[in-house]
């Protein structure tokens, strides 16, 4: 594996990128938006609030598989083989799965040192519920991560390099969470969206680096989204530890600046040089 990986190149045109941000935002929006018309205390309460938003984060797929199938029909397949390229090095497995852990664990750590609460316990979850929240988590992968990072982000690395991409897409990213943040019970609700934020810009930095560094592997992004969201119910990040958290995130995601392919921001050209990948 070469030290400076090129931009993985697009399939399909650059400039269906606003149908798709247009379409993701209106799937989720509207159907979301349809809970609003409901009167409950808990989405997660069975029930049709629930099944609204869980149809609702299918958004970014669904755009994507849309549009990709404009293509001819081979877009959508070659869209969706990308979560079934699994060789890639170890490395890369477990900083997906283990890089948030560890982040939200020393974060814990320092707030206790600087004086700050001590969580009741290191481990949030109850064992029996752990397979009902994966099984919930990997539908919401799916139902994302097709569509960010691998419609998107490609197309996104094709006109404004790697870490302009990853700007770009954490922002819209972050604008597409919005309705969550007025649902109860939803992981948004009650939370900061300026510590929400900053999360999700740091998090697209690192899933440029995985999707890239794995060779165009969705698996490798939504393992990191799987796991990212997993640690984020099993670790009882306490209120002082937040902040912390979200100033080791942003500067492990500067740490992998480096390491994003070239150009970070600006035309990415194709492999004859000849002009811009499209």
């Amino acid at each position: 594996m070469s030290s400076q990986p090129r931009p993985i190149q697009t399939v399909g045109r650059s400039g269906d990128l606003p149908r798709f941000f247009v379409l993701t935002y209106a799937i989720t929006w509207v159907l979301h938006g349809a809970i609003a018309l409901f009167e409950f205390d808990n989405l997660f309460e069975p029930g049709l609030p629930f099944l609204l938003y869980m149809l609702g984060l299918l958004g970014p797929m669904t755009a994507a598989v849309i549009l990709s199938r404009r293509q001819g029909g081979t877009g959508a397949r070659t869209l969706l083989r990308q979560i079934f390229i699994v060789r890639f090095g170890p490395l890369w497995y477990l900083l997906a799965f283990g890089l948030i852990a560890a982040v939200n664990y020393l974060a814990l750590v320092l707030n206790k040192a600087s004086g700050g609460a001590t969580p009741e316990s290191w481990f949030a979850l109850p064992l029996g519920i752990l397979p009902i929240l994966a099984l919930v988590q990997l539908w919401v992968v799916t139902g994302e991560e097709p569509g960010w990072r691998g419609y998107a982000l490609p197309r996104l690395q094709a006109r404004h390099g790697s870490l302009g991409a990853s700007i770009i897409l954490g922002l819209l990213w972050t604008g597409w969470h919005l309705p969550m943040f007025l649902m109860p019970g939803a992981p948004q609700y009650g939370t900061s969206p300026f510590l929400f934020t900053g999360f999700l810009l740091s998090w697209s930095v690192l899933c440029t680096l995985l999707y890239n560094r794995s060779g165009g592997s969705l698996l490798s992004v939504m393992l990191f989204h799987w796991a990212t969201n997993m640690w984020a119910f099993a670790v009882p990040m306490t209120e002082g530890a937040q902040p912390i958290a979200l100033a080791l995130t942003l500067l492990v995601a500067v740490v992998a600046v480096p390491a994003l392919p070239r150009p970070l921001f600006g035309t990415a050209l194709s492999r004859s040089g000849s002009g811009p990948v499209t």
